[in-house]
């Protein structure tokens, strides 16, 4: 027999209808058509009829109401995915001293489970307020947060002759405070609370983003200087490896390559080793010398002031026009 099954078998076992019936409740007539119902509940839910197993056990409900049938028709109605009607017969059930110990033990630990389900709101407005919802008269102030299905939330009610109204935003399991106010008023923006959360956030306020547009593309551009840098150096690097080896050939062939005593082939391999040092030393200077450039402007281009004044970074550091050029000056 599964947990589920064997759950509903003990309430009968323990005192389907009444925890300790009085003489009038046995001779109630009502009371044997009640466990008969419930009977006839227990059988389809036991055949996995879980729907018309309701209907009975609600039928049972109405001829005889006790908070251990009213603890059947919540258990059932949690296996049938209906969290807050669940909710709500538990919390019934359990407020009555006639539920039979081993329900208020597990119906306890259902209503732990129930409430990471559903949302809750405390609602503020003032004492003596009526509302409506789900079917219900409700007068505030409310002894708990009210249960709700987890999204949007709109409140409604009256004191005396002034209405008002709220709304919110409430996930599953997660608790948030509706303020209601006059429905002459517009209605406050929707709060919203995640699971996470189980108290109102405070609100967040930010200011101006630092990777502003003159930003980025300063950025970019020193990005772009530090890789013709990088480029310059290994150029250099090139044309010091090409010195070296047109130096060693240059000890191979002591004649020299002016005179027909020289190896052609020596000085054919010279000749190409000295134009690559020429080549690649020019090539490295320039990419220094555009790679400095490019940082430069890409740096005074992050920390150019976007008005007059001390730059918004925070830093001393101040960029100014200086000839042709710029100045930076100022500490970090």
């Amino acid at each position: 027999m599964s947990v589920r099954r064997s759950t509903l078998h003990a309430l009968l076992a323990s005192a389907v209808l009444v925890a300790a019936p009085s003489a009038q409740a046995q001779e109630d007539p009502r009371k044997a058509q009640a466990e008969a119902a419930f009977g006839e509940g227990v059988k389809l839910h036991d055949a996995g009829r879980d729907r018309e197993a309701l209907e009975k056990y609600r039928r049972a409900y109405e001829l005889y109401p006790t908070p251990n049938i009213l603890f059947g028709i919540a258990r059932l109605e949690q296996l049938l995915g209906r969290p807050l009607n669940a909710l709500r017969s538990y919390r019934e059930a359990l407020g009555s001293p006639l539920l039979h110990p081993k329900n208020q033990e597990l119906g306890r630990s259902y209503v732990a489970e129930l409430e990471t389900q559903v949302g809750r709101v405390d609602v503020k407005a003032p004492s003596g307020t009526i509302l409506t919802f789900d079917g219900r008269r409700i007068v505030l102030p409310l002894e708990r947060p009210l249960d709700v299905e987890p999204g949007s939330v709109v409140l409604e009610g009256t004191y005396g002759d002034t209405k008002y109204s709220g709304r919110a935003v409430v996930a599953a399991g997660g608790r948030v405070t509706l303020e209601m106010v006059p429905a002459s008023s517009s209605l406050p923006p929707a709060t919203t609370v995640s699971a996470a959360h189980v108290e109102e956030p405070a609100p967040v306020t930010s200011g101006p983003s630092f990777w502003t547009g003159r930003r980025i593309a300063g950025a970019g551009i020193v990005v772009a200087g530090a890789g013709a840098l990088i480029g310059g150096v290994l150029f250099l690097g090139s044309s010091s490896d090409h010195d070296d080896r047109a130096a060693a050939l240059r000890r191979d062939n002591p004649q020299g390559c002016a005179g027909a005593s020289g190896s052609s082939a020596i000085c054919g391999r010279l000749s190409d080793e000295v134009d690559a040092a020429g080549r690649d030393r020019a090539l490295g200077w320039v990419f220094l010398g555009g790679g400095t450039a490019l940082a430069l402007g890409g740096a005074a281009l992050f920390v150019w002031p976007s008005s007059g004044g001390a730059p918004s970074n925070g830093t001393g550091l101040r960029v100014r026009p200086r000839g042709a050029g710029l100045e930076l000056q100022g500490t970090f």
